[in-house]
């Protein structure tokens, strides 16, 4: 699914949250694989095809937000997510936008299943879905 309005255009979209209609708590292998309805506009990519595109060239990550019908975006440049093997780490440039660097750890992935955040007491993602 591709982007050709927002800040020119030319922007894959990687996930879409919308409603709340596909449930995001999911673990390695989904995250791995993709999951979602791109009809009803909830998806995940996922992280293998993320791999795949971003270890082809250099690429901008874009994030969107609204809530309370204000819009927000952060924006990092040379974006990169790692193989599997490398726990699709996160490699991200500079930060630009009004949404705050929520993303400065550039830690590893993780799932409910597989805890690979910094945070050697708790698990990040089985907390925060």
């Amino acid at each position: 699914m591709c982007d050709t309005k927002t800040d020119g255009g030319g922007w894959i979209i990687l996930q879409r949250r919308i409603n709340g209609k596909v449930d995001f708590y999911r673990g390695w292998k989904e995250y791995r694989d993709g999951f979602g309805d791109y009809d009803i506009g909830e998806f995940y990519l996922g992280n293998e095809n993320i791999f795949s595109l971003t270890s082809t060239g250099q690429f901008d990550l874009r994030i969107d937000l609204e809530f309370n019908s204000k819009k927000y975006f952060a924006q990092y440049e040379d974006f990169k997510v790692s193989s599997e093997t490398g726990k699709y780490k996160l490699q991200i440039g500079n930060y630009s936008g009004n949404a705050g660097d929520s993303l400065s750890y550039r830690t590893s992935f993780s799932t409910f299943d597989r805890d690979n955040d910094i945070n050697r007491d708790t698990n990040c993602a089985e907390h925060n879905s």
